[in-house]
């Protein structure tokens, strides 16, 4: 990600912004983000911007952050998963 100019994201803005779920290992925000919760299958969640961000939200309106990204995440996907 980082290559394709996706700056990783430390957390200390969301301080305070989600409850534990009982589950232990799940996280959910039940005001505005919904996660998945005993998926069936392997899964992967990936937040894509920081929502709370103007700047960030407005970046993400672009084709080629978009595009960007789907192709970081096609990189690092066959990576991972490649014998």
């Amino acid at each position: 990600m980082a290559g394709a100019g996706f700056l990783p994201y430390g957390g200390a803005d969301y301080a305070g912004l989600y409850d534990l779920d009982p589950v232990p290992g799940v996280f959910l925000d039940r005001r505005v983000l919904y996660m998945l919760r005993r998926p069936t299958m392997p899964s992967v969640i990936l937040e894509t911007h920081h929502g709370l961000d103007a700047e960030e939200r407005a970046r993400w309106e672009e084709e080629r952050t978009r595009e960007a990204f789907a192709d970081a995440v096609a990189a690092a996907l066959l990576t991972a998963l490649s014998p």
